[in-house]
């Protein structure tokens, strides 16, 4: 799981974020809910968190102090508070995203999925799962197929895992990696092709010497322009 932390002294503002988390990332596991500036440097400190939600105007301090105080060199810290004027310096203090309140779900989704991003780049891992409870290491991914409103994860070790979100979902997040969506139904890491085959009907052949998969006409010259085939 992606653990997390909800810093905010605002109780119904607390709420909807987290109905919100509930919602839209359910692989988040919200570890702790803190109203204090005191207690959120403590619990920091003492505990590692992937990903917080901090308000900046808390009780007994602001946020920046706590980004200050805090050990959080590993954690991404999404802001989200209704006073634009601290965007800068949060963002100049390391924070990963800053949200204002009112905020839409589009833009609170942006700003997790940044978060998601940033954590993947520094392990190479992804969180699926039909529960969104499976943690893969993205090198071990061969390709992902789309399967309805699913997604399954071929490995290399011949294991499949299904996700129940849609291919769109992933083609977003994996989008800084070697992954390329080569068909409306197909993303293919790039580091397991042996051959590319060009021609009225593309294909890539996988490096385990058994799997061909279908480049749709539509996406073949984009794919052949962005990895020099």
């Amino acid at each position: 799981m992606i653990r997390c932390a909800v810093i905010e002294d605002e109780l119904a503002s607390r709420d909807i974020l987290i109905e919100r988390i509930k919602t839209f990332y359910p692989e988040l596991e919200i570890k702790s809910t803190i109203r204090k500036k005191e207690e959120a440097t403590d619990f920091l400190n003492k505990n590692p968190i992937d990903i917080v939600f901090m308000d900046n105007h808390l009780i007994g301090g602001l946020g920046l102090q706590v980004l200050k105080e805090a050990d959080v060199k590993n954690t991404e810290v999404i802001f989200v508070t209704a006073y634009s004027e601290y965007a800068i310096e949060a963002m100049n203090s390391g924070a990963t995203y800053y949200l204002l309140k009112p905020y839409s779900d589009l833009q609170f989704r942006k700003a997790v999925d940044r978060a998601l991003m940033r954590i993947s780049e520094r392990r190479r891992i992804l969180m699926v799962g039909a529960k969104q409870d499976t943690m893969i290491h993205l090198d071990d991914v061969m390709y992902i197929e789309s399967d309805g409103v699913y997604s399954v994860f071929h490995m290399k070790d011949g294991i499949k895992i299904i996700s129940s979100k849609n291919l769109g979902v992933f083609e977003n997040r994996l989008s800084f990696y070697n992954f390329y969506r080569i068909h409306h139904s197909l993303i293919v890491n790039v580091d397991h092709i042996d051959i590319v085959e060009k021609g009225a009907h593309p294909v890539v052949r996988l490096k385990d010497g058994a799997t061909k998969l279908s480049i749709s006409q539509r996406k073949s010259k984009a794919f052949f322009e962005a990895f020099g085939f």
